[in-house]
Order: C-alpha cells, then structure tokens, then sequence
C-alpha cells in the first residue's frame, strides 16, 4: 500500500517538476548579475494568455549551433509587453525580460500548483485507503437518544396528523 501510494505522490508531482526545469534556479542566480540585451536571433517567440490570468511564453533560439527553447508559465494580472533575450555579463547565461520581471510569479506559480496537486492527491489516497474518521453522533460513542416520531406517521387520538391525503385525480 505505501508503493502505492509513494507512486500516485511522484505521479502527482510530475507537472510541477515539469515546471521547475532548472530555469527558475538559474534566474534566480542571474538576479545579482548585470544584464545586457542579447543579440540573438529568435524564432517562434510568442505569449499567450488564458482566462487573463495565467499566461505562458516560449521562445527559440540557437547558440554554438545548439538550439534551445525556453518556456514560462506563471500567473500574473496582465500579459508581459515584450519578450526580449538578456545575457550576462560575468557568466554569459542567456534569459529574457519574462523570465526576471515575472520570477516570483513563476516561483508562486509552481508552488500553488504543486500544492494543489498534493491536496487532490492527500484527499484520494485518504478516499482510497478508507482513513475519513467516521462522523461523531450519538449512535456512534454509544449515547441512548429517544427516537423522535416521524410526522406522517404520528397519530393523535385516533386522527393522522401530518400532510392531509388528497383525493384521487378525476374523483369528486
């Protein structure tokens, strides 16, 4: 049962591993260099937004004949303006405006993901193993209640008190 469950958490985890490629941990070491606009040619560089809040941005490019895509997914109220490479100056890493002006996003991004994958996954697994404690009732710790009569069937000197019977339809 613990393989079980220790594969749905690693299956679960696999769209915010996804998103946490490398490329959040190298802005983040990027962000005490000064960086310059790089003068790289770019192909299929676009944003797209969804629902106006989550919003996602690519980009190609080729250095040392290498060819690279870089992707971002973050959440943030408006869609970036531009799309621009930058290149260090001490290190020579390549990244774009996106990628820094948008990094805490992408960093909450991952994390509210994330976090919402393991809630899902924490509520099936305690569904699936049958670990949901039981309501707390009076039947349940053993307390005696008086049962309460139903109304429909409670009758007071010989009349039916509870919802009056209706005629059949077509009879008068």
């Amino acid at each position: 049962m613990k393989k079980l469950l220790f594969s749905i958490i690693l299956i679960a985890l696999g769209p915010g591993l996804f998103f946490f490629d490398g490329a959040i941990v190298q802005d983040f070491n990027l962000r005490s260099e000064q960086l310059r606009p790089a003068l790289i040619p770019t192909t299929d560089r676009k944003c797209r937004s969804k629902v106006y809040l989550f919003h996602q941005c690519s980009f190609k490019y080729e250095i040392n004949g290498q060819k690279i895509r870089q992707d971002y997914d973050f959440f943030a109220l408006g869609a970036p303006k531009t799309l621009m490479l930058l290149k260090s100056s001490g290190s020579g890493v390549i990244t774009s405006d996106v990628g820094m002006d948008y990094l805490w996003n992408r960093v909450l991004t991952i994390s509210a993901l994330s976090l919402l994958g393991l809630i899902v996954l924490y509520s099936a697994a305690r569904r699936m193993t049958g670990l949901n404690p039981p309501s707390v009732t009076a039947r349940n710790i053993g307390i005696d209640t008086p049962e309460a009569p139903s109304p429909r069937n409670h009758t007071v000197s010989g009349t039916s008190v509870g919802t009056p019977r209706r005629k059949a339809f077509g009879l008068r």
